[in-house]
C-alpha cells in the first residue's frame, strides 16, 4: 500500500552544480539521470530519502522502484516496490504479426511507445520516479508544478516515461558522442533496428574504441540474409510498402543467391520510391525534391515519438543523406548510392554485399519509422 509523507516544504529540485554558501549555482527541476553517472547519480538517490520517512527500515539496495507523487500542499504519496507498470511497444515487423498472449522478447522491440504506472499523477503534482532495469537504475523527476511560478505538465507523462525506459534499457544506443557518430557513419554503418541487440551493442563498442567495423561485417551480412525474406513478406502489411513488396521480395532472393549487383539495382531506387510515396500520401505539396522527401519523412516519423526513440530518427536522417543520398558529382561519380545506380554510372564491382546490406537495412528501418507503430501491451 502507498504511504503518505508530509514534506516540510516543496522540493525545489536537485543541485546541478557545486556552489559555495551565498554563491551562484544551478538547480535542476526537470530531468532524467541514470546509474551511468556514478557518484552524481548516487547523491541524487540519497536525496530521495525524505520519501521513505515513516516507513519501517528499508534496505536501499532492495528498492526496485519508487514513485512519489507530490501535491501542491507538500503531501507526497509514495509507492515502494508495489507498482506493476505496463508498456506499449512497437514490435519489429513479422510476416504473421504477433498474437495475444505471445511473449515479447527484447529482440522484438523496435521502440517503447508508452509506459503506464497504473496510478494517477495529476498535472499539478510533482513527480519523482526511480526505477530499475537489471543492474541499471534511473531517476526521473519534474518539480515544475511545485515552483514559485507553478507550471502544470502539458506533455504526455506515459510517453516521457517510455523515453526514460528506452534511455535506461538501451543506454548503449545513446552513448555515442558526435565524433563517434561521425566515425560510425564514415564507415557507412548505423545501429539499424533490424540488427540483433548484441550486434548493435558490439557495433557501438567498436565505434567507441575506434576499431574497424570490418570485423563485424560477416555477422552483419548473415543477419541481413536472415532478415530479408521475412521483411519482404512483411511489406505486404503496409499500405506504403505494399506497392514495392514484389520488388523487395525479388531483391531478397538475389541476396540469398549472392547476386549483389542485381539486389542493389532494385533496392536503392526503392528507397526513393517509398519516400516519394510517403510524400504524396502525407499531402505534401511543392516540387518533388530529394530534400523535401527526406524532410517530410523525418517530420512525419517523429510525430508521437519521444526524445529517446530507439529508431534514432535525427541520426538516421543524417545517415540517409550522407550514405544513401550523398551529393552526386557528375564529373566523377563514385560509390554505390541512389544517384550512381539511378543514373546508370555505378561500377558493378562496387555493388558488393555491404552495399546491399546497407540498402536493405535502411529500407527495413524506414518501414518502422514511417508506419504507425503496432503496439503491444
Amino acid at each position: 500500500m502507498p504511504h503518505a509523507v508530509r514534506l516540510a516544504h516543496p522540493p525545489a529540485g536537485f543541485v546541478a552544480s557545486a556552489f559555495l554558501p551565498g554563491g551562484p549555482g544551478w538547480i535542476q527541476v526537470l530531468g532524467l539521470h541514470t546509474s551511468d553517472e556514478g557518484l552524481v547519480f548516487a547523491r541524487m538517490l540519497e536525496g530521495c530519502d525524505a520519501y521513505l520517512a515513516g516507513r519501517p527500515k528499508v534496505e536501499r539496495s532492495q528498492i526496485d522502484h519508487l514513485l512519489a507523487v507530490i501535491d501542491p500542499n507538500c503531501c507526497a504519496t509514495v509507492y515502494l516496490n508495489e507498482l506493476v507498470p505496463t508498456a506499449k511497444i512497437q514490435v519489429k515487423a513479422k510476416k504473421d504479426g504477433m498474437r495475444a498472449g505471445e511473449p515479447v522478447m527484447i529482440e522484438d522491440i523496435a521502440d517503447i511507445v508508452e509506459i503506464e504506472l497504473g496510478v494517477e499523477v495529476p498535472p499539478d503534482s510533482g513527480i519523482v520516479y526511480m526505477f530499475s532495469w537489471g543492474w541499471r537504475k534511473a531517476l526521473f523527476f519534474d518539480f515544475r508544478p511545485l515552483g514559485p511560478n507553478p507550471t502544470p505538465r502539458t506533455y504526455s507523462l506515459s510517453a516521457a516515461l517510455a523515453g526514460c525506459q528506452c534511455r535506461l534499457a538501451f543506454s548503449e544506443r545513446f552513448s555515442l558522442d558526435d565524433a563517434q557518430w561521425e566515425r560510425l557513419i564514415n564507415q557507412r554503418w548505423f545501429p539499424f533496428v533490424g540488427l540483433k541487440l548484441s550486434t548493435v551493442n558490439e557495433m557501438i563498442a567498436h565505434c567507441t574504441e575506434g576499431w574497424d567495423l570490418i570485423r563485424l561485417q560477416p555477422r552483419l551480412v548473415e543477419e541481413c540474409k536472415e532478415l530479408a525474406p521475412e521483411f519482404a513478406e512483411s511489406c505486404g502489411t503496409s499500405d506504403l510498402f505494399r506497392p514495392h513488396a514484389d520488388a523487395i521480395a525479388t531483391a531478397a532472393r538475389h541476396v540469398d543467391e549472392g547476386e549483389w549487383f542485381s539486389a542493389a539495382s532494385i533496392l536503392y531506387p526503392r528507397i526513393e520510391g517509398i519516400l516519394r510515396g510517403y510524400y504524396a500520401a502525407s499531402g505534401s505539396t511543392g516540387h518533388t525534391t530529394q530534400e523535401r522527401f527526406l524532410t517530410a519523412a523525418l517530420n512525419g516519423a517523429v510525430v508521437g515519438r519521444h526524445g529517446y526513440c530507439l529508431l534514432l530518427l535525427d541520426r538516421f536522417d543524417q545517415y540517409l543523406k550522407r550514405v544513401i543520398f550523398p551529393p552526386f558529382d557528375q564529373t566523377n561519380p563514385a560509390g554505390v548510392s541512389r544517384h550512381t545506380i539511378a543514373h546508370g554510372v555505378v561500377d558493378p564491382a562496387e555493388c558488393d554485399e555491404k552495399s546491399v546490406v546497407l540498402a536493405l537495412l535502411s529500407l527495413h528501418h524506414l518501414f518502422h519509422a514511417l508506419n504507425p507503430p503496432e503496439v503491444k501491451a
